[in-house]
């Protein structure tokens, strides 16, 4: 099958370390794979890394291990991007889309002219965005190089949250709640700014893009700015 965007080889390289890290290596299976539509490549086509591009053609948008972290359609995140970019020195929404996302709702932000330089977390209503004077503009070549790195330092144990007690929660809500639609994230509900409590009978399965809004009408995100 011909392709028409290329993967450079250091993406393939990172790749197949991130496959390795999301156990696909060890028999651990894609749990979702939705193909990108020709006009979602083309819309973003100039405007993130070709080494992405490369990879949604080839796979799609997918889950890994069992649900813990997934590729996405920035083009669903698109009201929260405009509320997180309020509050981010990074404040133009036509530049910044989600590409990725954790079981709990983290959010990885890639940034068009500086590569990944937030993530959030809606658990706490946090954005953590790395100073402009850190994390500076890149060239075209840099950008692909960052896309790379990006996929090869995703930590699946970094998506988990723990409950109160400092104790992982993810594959004991994977047991009680079964596994996670493309569209869902596992949350706590109430929500912990209501006063809920951090713990598994507490957690549900919420459509994510609707529960992060209502987070942020909830409690206004708050931004810690990486120096």
């Amino acid at each position: 099958m011909s392709f028409i965007y290329k993967c450079s080889e250091v993406m393939k390289t990172e790749f197949d370390e991130f496959e390795q890290e999301m156990g696909v290596h060890r028999g651990f299976p894609i749990v979702s794979r939705t193909p990108v539509p020709a006009e979602v490549l083309e819309q973003y086509n100039g405007v993130l890394p070709e080494n992405l591009l490369a990879y949604w053609e080839r796979h799609g948008w997918c889950g890994y291990d069992n649900g813990m972290f997934w590729t996405v359609n920035p083009n669903d995140y698109t009201e929260i991007i405009e509320r997180l970019c309020a509050i981010s020195q990074l404040d133009d929404p036509a530049e910044n889309f989600v590409i990725a996302r954790g079981a709990f709702g983290h959010l990885e932000i890639w940034n068009r002219k500086r590569g990944n330089a937030m993530y959030y977390s809606p658990v706490i209503g946090l954005l953590y965005q790395w100073h402009i004077d850190v994390k500076q503009e890149q060239t075209k070549a840099e950008l692909e190089l960052d896309m790379a790195y990006f996929f090869g330092g995703v930590s699946s144990s970094a998506q988990d949250q723990e409950d109160e007690y400092e104790e992982p929660l993810f594959e004991r809500a994977l047991d009680k709640l079964g596994p996670l639609a493309e569209n869902e994230m596992y949350a706590f509900v109430p929500a912990t700014c209501l006063g809920g409590k951090w713990l598994l009978e507490n957690l549900q399965k919420v459509d994510i893009t609707t529960h992060i809004e209502m987070l942020m009408d909830l409690e206004e995100p708050n931004i810690n700015i990486m120096c």
